[in-house]
């Protein structure tokens, strides 16, 4: 993972949602006669402005001339004038910055501008149709002299290319797997795959047919580093057998599950999800369950959490899938500060993938 990419991983918890103060002292004089409304303005740009510089550092420059005065309109939530002289030269306000956004903005926009550096993801391409079989292994080849491969190759490449990434193609044919992984081993077996062309993260597209007839198209998003699937797309296509060989025709029907992986995909560097790192989170202590469904909601509402998700409960215990930014020293020192509403959850021990808490009350 590179040092880019672990910022783009922590920077979200750098700042709060709390309420903003930003004074005209912060602004290069203002001529005289400046009317209060266009003060006010430069305002709320100098407030989005120093919020990216913070997280952002000397990386700030490059986006200064993006953060004109509709584009910081866009990101602020309220604001309330807290002081203003009589002659309207100078102003404080209060503001709430949709930090949220911002930090989408920020991920997105750093992982243009690292593209390869950040993204090196694997493409692989596989069939399970009666009559019509592709062993991933021959991926690279089914791109050289298929209309299937070069098409969805080439369509799939325009969703990376937004973010000045390619789609890789190896021509090692160690692959222990026919179909996209099901499973922990066979995920391990895909990340050691990866490791060894230098991929980070894998797009596998899959065709198969329960029926002999329907055509079903997956389109699979892997992150490598830490054996997970990020997203899955699948949709039953018009296409038969015969038009696998017309790049028209496949590009036509495919074109609405690509488009929608494309969203996908972007959704997750936006918000983080796709390097973020996954942990089992074990919740001991339980009485009620009232409490899985409270532990379920806080959990949504802390700012380092990308995402939470109850994977199994017994009668004492529950145990969450969770996303977070934070590495896991970091996220246990975090959970040790943050106050859970109605309820006590006391850190116990924490390892590379699994947090475990005991609730007190």
């Amino acid at each position: 993972m590179t040092t880019l990419l672990g910022i783009l991983l922590t920077f979200a918890t750098t700042l709060s949602a709390a309420p903003y103060s930003i004074s005209s002292e912060n602004l290069p004089p203002v001529p005289p006669g400046t009317e209060a409304s266009v003060l006010l303005l430069r305002l709320k740009q100098q407030a989005v402005r120093e919020y990216l510089q913070r997280i952002l550092g000397p990386r700030y420059d490059r986006y200064d001339q993006l953060v004109t005065v509709k584009f910081a309109e866009d990101y602020i939530l309220d604001y309330q004038v807290v002081r203003q002289s009589p002659d309207s030269s100078q102003m404080e306000i209060s503001v709430n910055l949709d930090v949220d956004a911002l930090r989408q903005w920020v991920r997105v926009n750093e992982t243009k501008a690292s593209g390869g550096a950040t993204l090196k993801p694997l493409f692989l391409l596989s069939a399970s149709i009666p009559g019509y079989l592709i062993d991933p292994k021959q991926t690279a080849i089914q791109i050289k002299q298929s209309a299937l491969g070069q098409t969805v190759h080439k369509e799939l490449s325009n969703v990376f290319q937004k973010f000045n990434a390619a789609l890789l193609v190896t021509e090692d044919l160690s692959l222990a797997l026919s179909r996209p992984p099901a499973g922990t081993s066979e995920m391990q077996s895909l990340r050691s795959f990866g490791g060894r062309t230098g991929c980070n993260s894998s797009v596998w597209a899959h065709l198969s047919s329960q029926n002999g007839k329907t055509i079903t198209a997956e389109l699979h998003l892997y992150n490598l580093t830490q054996s997970r699937q990020v997203e899955t797309v699948s949709a039953d296509t018009e296409l038969s057998v015969a038009d696998l060989g017309d790049a028209k025709k496949i590009a036509k029907a495919l074109s609405k599950t690509i488009s929608e992986f494309g969203t996908r995909f972007e959704e997750s560097v936006s918000k983080g999800t796709l390097f973020a790192l996954e942990y089992r989170f074990i919740v001991e202590g339980i009485q009620s369950y009232r409490v899985f469904k409270q532990i379920d909601a806080a959990l949504g509402k802390q700012d380092f959490v990308l995402g939470s998700s109850l994977a199994r409960s017994s009668s004492t215990v529950a145990e969450f899938r969770l996303l977070s930014t934070l590495q896991p020293k970091d996220l246990f020192q975090r959970l040790h500060i943050t106050q859970f509403p109605g309820m006590t959850l006391k850190p116990v021990r924490i390892d590379s993938q699994v947090v475990t808490m005991r609730y007190l009350n």
